[in-house]
């Protein structure tokens, strides 16, 4: 654990069987996962939304991410919104690690809870500008 007392940093295991929401409907926007391009239905695979607010076949999202090494996503495939650390990245403990997930994390809740016209889909959010947001104004100050 960090220093700031925060629980780990999920791994890709605990990450699908944790975190993956099951989904008994999409939302009316979604009306096909956007991994297979085919539509969702009550007769199709278990269908599963993310800690980002998207919805996805299980098995899809599930292949998109890929057995846990070097070369596998660990992101959202509509947002990139980090899931989990890279495997590469397991060996980093302490403040570093768990600082940047939760910085993505916060990033992530945060851009899904604006309002539709101030989504980075139809206006991009900078880092410093979300950060600036979430902590005000101050953040050249000494």
């Amino acid at each position: 654990m960090s220093q700031l007392n925060s629980p780990p940093s999920p791994s890709r295991d605990d990450y699908i069987n944790d975190q993956l929401t099951p989904s008994p409907q999409p939302s009316t926007d979604d009306t096909a996962c956007p991994i297979c391009f085919e539509n969702y239905s009550v007769t199709n695979e278990p269908i599963i939304r993310t800690h980002c607010n998207h919805t996805f076949h299980r098995e899809c999202f599930v292949a998109w991410l890929g057995k846990e090494d070097i070369n596998s996503a660990n992101s959202c495939p509509n947002c990139r919104a980090v899931c989990f650390p890279k495997a590469e990245h397991k060996k980093e403990t302490g403040l570093a690690l768990d600082m940047s997930f939760l910085y993505n994390t916060m990033r992530t809740e945060y851009v899904a809870q604006l309002p539709a016209p101030l989504r980075p889909a139809t206006r991009a959010v900078s880092d410093e500008e979300m950060m600036r947001m979430a902590f005000g104004d101050d953040l050249d100050a000494d």
